[in-house]
């Protein structure tokens, strides 16, 4: 991951660009190839809609040139035929035809007026025409009109006007048919172009979106990835993957985690340090005073005043309040350090229940509660020491948080392979937005439980440590006004065989 992510770092990080500007340059290279591409295919289409023009332009030049030749031979025949019957009708249809021949005329001049080559054309038919009208109208006026029209019989000769006028049209229309009939090819070929650029834009994109997606996937997604597997590793204080280079945000944040990890580094040497400082620096003197204060407590160095013996027993009551509170401060830095030795055995439950019951009989007496056991023989793979320092702390605080004269009551069921013990109190309960966190380090639902109670907010903390190093789970049910249930599962190692055993007993704290 870290040379992929290397790689390709090394295409952009000397542009020296942010995660905005690179996702800028992946919007704008296909945005820039797709405005490339609409104008080329704008151009291809105006060519060809231009060779559209072309050939319906040659079409109708060339209608035009047919009309007027066909029109002249027409006004021939009326001038011909006139001269020999003399209908009116027919001098009408020739004047006409000649109407007609004029506006033909006009029209295609219209129409050719950027071709200097067929406006030679036309002008030559605009001028044969006055020649051939004045011809057929001199006709008209002699007294010999096959005589007059005579030169018409000869319409081989080159000369003649009306022949000039159909060679002059031949000409224009064989220059026009000549673009009418290339047009369909060039018009395919336009096609063609359009559709070769359409698919080949296709696959352009095709291509691109593939880069843009590697790339994407590469520096940023992957350098992401990069960056939360350092996130993970920074959370289980593991080492971290070098810093995955480059200068935007991705890279800022990869820096800022080493910086972090570095830092929590420090924090946990010195935590170890200041943990060991404790254990041998507070712990044994905080022995020696408590074992000097309970000889005063109890006399044996001399007797004490009434006032001095309530003040001694405070004294010694703080001192092991202390104790155990390092105590089990040293016991979540084994168990976050990994370092809790555990020795599972099978033993019996009954055995772990009925020595938490007599460890916790003193302190219980003093609430004035109860405890009773049912159910509990049964055998589990467990290190025993560990089980009964976490049914002490979970009896004790159902011991301290239970009215007086009330019954806490310890029940073992059956869960599959394992075995639940389950420790019923008629207390106040546990707000629901605590239950998801009172198992959490020096966490207490009420702030004055810490000196009311002389709760540590370690005890259920120590005891979640133990239950999942033995495999188990550990929870709580509650409703607040009657009471909770804190339950652990340990896993059996023989068919339980039910007995009941009811037990009275009083505990030390959680």
């Amino acid at each position: 991951m870290e040379d992929t992510c290397r790689r390709e770092e090394g295409l952009i990080v000397s542009l020296r660009l942010n995660i905005f500007q690179k996702g800028l340059l992946l919007v704008s290279v296909p945005l820039l190839f797709e405005i490339m591409f609409v104008a080329y295919l704008s151009n291809l289409l105006q060519q060809a809609e231009q060779q559209i023009e072309k050939e319906q332009h040659a079409k109708e030049v060339i209608l035009h040139i047919d009309n007027i030749r066909t029109t002249w031979m027409q006004a021939g025949f009326a001038a011909t035929a006139y001269a020999y019957v003399h209908n009116p009708m027919l001098w009408l249809r020739y004047e006409n035809l000649l109407q007609a021949v004029d506006d033909e005329i006009y029209i295609s001049k219209k129409l050719c007026r950027a071709d200097a080559e067929q406006m030679i054309g036309l002008n030559e038919i605009e001028a044969c025409s006055v020649d051939s009208r004045a011809i057929l109208e001199h006709a008209q006026t002699t007294k010999d009109p096959l005589k007059a029209l005579f030169p018409l019989q000869k319409m081989a000769d080159s000369s003649h006007p009306m022949v000039r006028i159909a060679t002059a049209a031949d000409r224009i229309v064989r220059q026009e048919k000549k673009i009418a009939d290339k047009s369909p090819a060039l018009r395919a070929e336009k096609k063609n172009e359009i559709r070769i650029a359409l698919w080949g834009a296709i696959g352009f994109n095709i291509v691109l979106t593939i880069l843009s997606t590697a790339f994407l996937a590469r520096n940023i997604t992957g350098r992401l990835r990069f960056v939360m597997d350092n996130t993970h590793r920074m959370v289980k204080r593991g080492t971290l993957n070098p810093e995955v280079g480059g200068s935007d945000e991705i890279a800022e944040l990869d820096r800022a985690i080493h910086q972090t990890s570095a830092e929590l580094i420090e924090l946990e040497t010195f935590k170890r340090e200041l943990t060991a400082m404790v254990t041998h620096e507070l712990r044994t003197p905080l022995t020696s005073i408590q074992g000097i204060l309970t000889l005063l407590r109890v006399g044996a160095l001399g007797q004490l005043p009434d006032l001095a013996q309530a003040k001694v027993e405070v004294a010694e009551a703080n001192s092991r309040r202390l104790i155990r509170l390092i105590t089990e401060l040293l016991d979540i830095e084994k168990m976050e350090a990994g370092k809790l030795e555990l020795d599972p055995k099978p033993t019996e439950l009954k055995q772990i229940l009925t020595q938490s019951v007599e460890a916790v009989r003193d302190f219980a007496t003093q609430y004035a509660v109860t405890i009773e056991v049912h159910d509990s023989n049964c055998m589990v793979t467990a290190d025993a020491e560990r089980v009964i320092q976490v049914v002490i702390n979970l009896l004790s605080n159902a011991v301290k948080y239970s009215p007086r004269d009330s019954v806490v009551h310890v029940n073992v069921e059956p869960a599959g392979e394992a075995v639940e013990v389950r420790i019923v109190d008629k207390g106040r309960g546990i707000p629901p937005e605590f239950r998801d966190r009172i198992f959490d380090k020096f966490q207490q639902v009420d702030a004055k439980d810490a000196r009311d109670k002389k709760g540590t907010g370690l005890g259920l903390a120590i005891c979640k440590a133990i239950v999942e190093q033995h495999g188990g789970t550990i929870g709580v049910e509650s409703e607040l006004g009657h009471g909770s249930t804190f339950w652990f599962r340990l896993n059996l190692c023989a068919i339980p065989v039910v007995e009941t055993v009811v037990g009275e007993g009083l505990a030390p704290s959680r």
